[in-house]
């Protein structure tokens, strides 16, 4: 019952392409799941469960869950509490497999950013994966609610800071003005 725009349904995308890095034995920390859960969704939907554990954290009020292999932290300001996951046990041996956040770091401040991006480093185990999504600014404008929107250059600087290796690199959707325009068809053409 809820019209999906654009950016929603990109979200999706991302959701179902983090699905390609984890399996039932793949222990996950997502930072940012916000109130619907989608990708934990993904993750247990079906005859079968695929995933080991999910932690969901986010800043603002979500619910718990009642799921053993689910962990939902509402409120939670990860940033300045994330050493509270190990606290709480939530933390496996030598750290998460995979660590998510799509659409988070424009939302902070660049030194906060950095922060999230050390405390990931922390809690991911040495070979494991982190993978996120951010618009990236094209030094004109960006989206009112977004803090800071990163260029390229400069949130690979940061990444590589917070001790991560860029392996690869995807973007999914182009912004209206990057589009060439398409010159009205002639007659000849249109026949």
């Amino acid at each position: 019952g809820r019209t999906l725009g654009r950016d929603y349904s990109a979200h999706f995308f991302r959701w179902s392409f983090a699905r390609r890095f984890i399996n039932a034995k793949t222990n996950v920390l997502e930072i940012g799941c916000g109130e619907d859960k989608p990708l934990s969704k993904i993750l247990t939907g079906g005859a079968a469960a695929h995933v080991n554990k999910y932690v969901g954290v986010d800043i603002n009020k979500i619910k718990p869950s009642n799921s053993q292999r689910l962990t939902f932290l509402g409120e939670f300001n990860f940033v300045d509490r994330y050493k509270e996951l190990n606290k709480m046990g939530l933390v496996p041996d030598g750290g998460f497999d995979v660590i998510v956040h799509y659409e988070v770091i424009e939302h902070m401040k660049v030194e906060h950013g950095m922060k999230m991006l050390k405390a990931c480093r922390e809690l991911l185990k040495p070979d494991g994966i982190m993978l996120m999504s951010t618009p990236c600014y094209d030094g004109v404008r960006h989206a009112a609610n977004h803090i800071h929107e990163y260029t390229v250059p400069e949130l690979e600087a940061a990444v590589k800071k917070a001790g991560f290796t860029v392996e690869q690199r995807f973007g999914t959707f182009m912004d209206i003005k990057h589009i060439g325009k398409v010159e009205p068809a002639t007659a000849s053409q249109a026949a």
